[in-house]
């Protein structure tokens, strides 16, 4: 079976699956973690030091979908998801030191 024909050389492909993945890693964690008291703790240092974390991690998925466009010579799409990782690496740092 030929898996290139489900990996299309797109950049735009690449970014919203770099973008997607760990928004929905990080959606689906805090579904899961969701308590009474969900909203105080949104307020709290605590959780934007968690939250940077988590984002952080949710990140790391991106690193095996470049590899997977690299590997197969997609370097449009590869692309893409280095954008993607990088507008969360921005996001991180900026939240992180303000």
């Amino acid at each position: 079976m030929d898996f290139n024909r489900f990996i299309p050389d797109r950049f735009f492909v690449g970014f919203i699956q770099g973008i997607l993945i760990p928004a929905v890693i990080v959606s689906v964690f805090l579904i899961f973690k969701v308590n009474d008291w969900y909203m105080e703790m949104i307020k709290s240092k605590v959780f934007i030091d968690l939250f940077v974390k988590l984002l952080s991690l949710a990140s790391l998925p991106n690193l095996g979908m470049f590899y997977l466009y690299i590997n197969r010579l997609k370097y449009r799409g590869g692309k893409g998801i280095i954008l993607a990782t990088f507008i969360y690496a921005i996001v991180i740092f900026v939240v992180k030191f303000t």
